[in-house]
């Protein structure tokens, strides 16, 4: 991840006349990163989407992409309003995305047509192109949306709850896409979501609404630990803390990792969601403590109050 800020928000207020969703936050989605906007229902999520989006005008603050205000040419915003042209077809759905650059011929160019050839390809929705938008299911239609976004070409991409009525298998699809267009792209992508599962699981980091107005911060797995899901949310049913998936290891690094229980589980999630093994005698050798509430991890003399720490000083040291 890069640590330049992309988009930057600073003293926002969101809501409508009087009535305030969120107050006075100040946030910042980098390049190349991955976050989801989580929080209860009606909360005002959507309403601050479309706020950072300029959209709808903040009652107070700013958002600015690269110390300028937003234009079509620095954020791609993708929602869940119904589409009305029914008939295009997925090709001239996606090339409405290259319209900021036309000129008053509004014409596309060869350039305009290699951008949308290849956020078609990026997207893997070649067999899509020729199909008209009423034949397409919910799924294939996100994909086709996400490819409209590329296709605008924008360093910020800001999408209100793409993976809403979808089944599992395109959920993770529309995840994992959109984690590799921040990764491989450098893009800063921003997403609110109600899979909370899968954003655990796939996002850089998370911004949580609060109760207060206010917007919590994080690393995915320590606001699991430090129970800050468990207190927004007043989860039923369900232990976050038994959650998991695979991953594919894209780093050279195995670790020996000692602990157990819920802490175990979730720092072997950390590691290996940020592609480091995890493996008996091999490696860096780190090992978990506990402190009442608090976890502290231990690796070659130092001292880690949290995850995100952790995992940043095994990449930034060049142990991968």
């Amino acid at each position: 991840m890069n640590t330049e800020g992309m988009l930057v928000i600073k003293d926002l207020s969101v809501g409508y006349g009087a009535h305030k969703l969120f107050e006075h936050i100040s946030l910042t989605l980098h390049r190349g990163e991955f976050i989801c906007l989580m929080g209860p229902n009606g909360i005002g999520k959507s309403s601050l989407i479309r706020t950072i989006a300029g959209l709808q005008k903040p009652l107070a603050g700013q958002v600015k992409i690269d110390h300028d205000n937003i234009r079509a040419h620095s954020l791609a915003v993708v929602l869940t309003d119904r589409i009305t042209a029914q008939n295009l077809t997925a090709h001239e759905l996606i090339n409405l995305g290259r319209y900021p650059y036309l000129t008053w011929r509004v014409k596309l160019t060869k350039q305009d047509h290699a951008i949308i050839e290849q956020a078609i390809e990026q997207v893997g929705i070649q067999e899509l192109k020729n199909r008209r938008v009423q034949e397409l299911s919910d799924g294939q239609l996100q994909l086709v949306m996400i490819a409209r976004a590329l296709a605008q070409n924008t360093p910020v991409i800001v999408l209100d709850e793409p993976t809403a009525h979808l089944d599992l298998n395109n959920r993770l699809e529309i995840m994992k896409l959109l984690k590799n267009i921040a990764h491989q792209q450098n893009k800063g992508v921003l997403v609110s979501t109600h899979d909370l599962d899968l954003a655990l699981q796939t996002a850089d980091g998370i911004w949580l609404t609060q109760r207060d107005k206010t917007i919590l911060t994080g690393f995915p797995e320590d606001l699991v630990l430090n129970n800050a899901f468990d207190t927004i949310f007043q989860l039923k049913g369900f232990d976050l803390k038994t959650g998991k998936v695979v991953h594919d290891y894209q780093q050279s690094l195995s670790v020996t990792l000692d602990g157990d229980g819920y802490s175990f589980l979730w720092t072997k999630n950390a590691l290996e969601r940020n592609g480091i093994g995890v493996s008996p005698n091999s490696g860096v050798d780190i090992t978990i403590q506990s402190h009442g509430d608090r976890f502290v991890w231990l690796a070659d003399r130092q001292q880690f109050d949290s995850l995100q720490d952790l995992v940043h000083w095994l990449i930034s040291a060049k142990h991968v």
